[in-house]
């Protein structure tokens, strides 16, 4: 057997991390360290040809030779069973630091596009009192025709992945817009629908789609000046 089983110790829960040759570790939901256990441990109804990252297992603690904790009697358990993730109840307040931008397309793997998410950031201040900068993606935020810029005050509940401790912002919600200065600038060149403007403080042009004009009853033209923000 090569292990000592802790008595009267509660069977614990976690999810399937790595799996190799004739081993695998465990994330578990009550510490934070990995726990190794061995094919053998598994219960007679599972294959471990069948195990996949993520698989909920219960099981219970032992010490190996060298009085490391390691899981034993592992079961399989329904999938869904153990939640991943932990919403707050409440949202938070915090100051959008870098704006989520749409995903991008990486690399292919195995004939897939590797879409990329440019996830943003939020300022918040947590429980210890401290400000942590907490991520979110484009899909995270609670009105997607609100567009969220740098400085931005909002509110989002925060979610903390149960084996990972990784957290993430969600719902997130304008709550204040940060003050914008308005850009001068010409138009240079129309399309059909959108055009380029010249800014008069840079040299760069930028886009802009007809539908962002406040008076749509006025067509715009090459070489009106505009301001925007």
């Amino acid at each position: 057997q090569g292990y000592t089983l802790q008595e009267q110790v509660p069977r614990e829960h976690g999810v399937l991390e790595k799996i190799k040759d004739s081993y695998g570790f465990i994330s578990s939901a009550s510490r934070v360290e990995s726990l190794f256990f061995h094919f053998s441990e598994l219960s007679l109804d599972v294959n471990p040809d069948d195990l996949t990252f993520g698989d909920p297992l219960e099981f219970s603690i032992a010490k190996d030779r060298h009085g490391r904790d390691i899981a034993v009697s592992l079961t399989l358990l329904p999938p869904g069973s153990i939640p991943l993730e932990t919403a707050e109840a409440e949202p938070r307040n915090g100051v959008v630091q870098r704006e989520a931008q749409a995903p991008r397309s990486s690399s292919f793997r195995g004939g897939h596009r590797q879409d990329k998410a440019a996830y943003g950031q939020i300022a918040m201040e947590m429980d210890d009192g401290k400000i942590s900068t907490i991520r979110y993606a484009l899909e995270d935020v609670a009105d997607p025709t609100k567009e969220l810029r740098q400085g931005d005050q909002v509110s989002a509940i925060v979610v903390r992945h149960n084996f990972t401790k990784a957290i993430k912002a969600t719902q997130v919600t304008l709550v204040a817009p940060a003050p914008r200065d308005d850009v001068q600038g010409v138009i240079v060149t129309m399309k059909e629908g959108y055009g380029f403007i010249e800014r008069a403080d840079v040299d760069q042009q930028i886009f802009f789609h007809f539908s962002e004009f406040e008076r749509q009853e006025e067509y715009p033209r090459i070489g009106d000046e505009v301001s925007f923000v």
